[in-house]
């Protein structure tokens, strides 16, 4: 299918915090670059920001929902900032949006995660 996906690695506004911007398709065939790039993050805050997300599959919820895992079970914290209406829709209709620490933009989500 050819679906691209770029990571842009950010430091948040706050020590500790981490982003990555996505730009692309989180997808079946984009999935391993971002679990390699969201496994080798090691900061207590990680945020990933979606304003340039145009699709997301079933292998992309997959794969945030194993970096949430990863992220628990290291006592850190996850944030999902400035997911669009597509990306919305599909974690609802997985029914896994209330799992994850969704935050409208990504100022609110470095303010809340601290």
């Amino acid at each position: 299918m050819g679906d691209k996906l770029e990571i842009q690695k950010l430091d948040g506004s706050r020590p500790g915090q981490r982003v990555l911007r996505l730009i692309g398709a989180l997808s079946l065939q984009t999935v391993p670059d971002f679990l390699k790039v969201a496994r080798a993050e090691t900061a207590p805050v990680l945020i990933v920001e979606f304003s340039g997300v145009v699709i997301v599959d079933s292998a992309g919820v997959g794969a945030l929902l194993q970096t949430m895992a990863s992220m628990n079970k290291a006592s850190r914290k996850l944030g999902l900032a400035s997911l669009g209406q597509r990306t919305l829709a599909v974690l609802e209709i997985t029914r896994v949006i209330n799992l994850f620490q969704v935050f409208p933009t990504l100022a609110e989500a470095e303010e809340k995660l601290g």
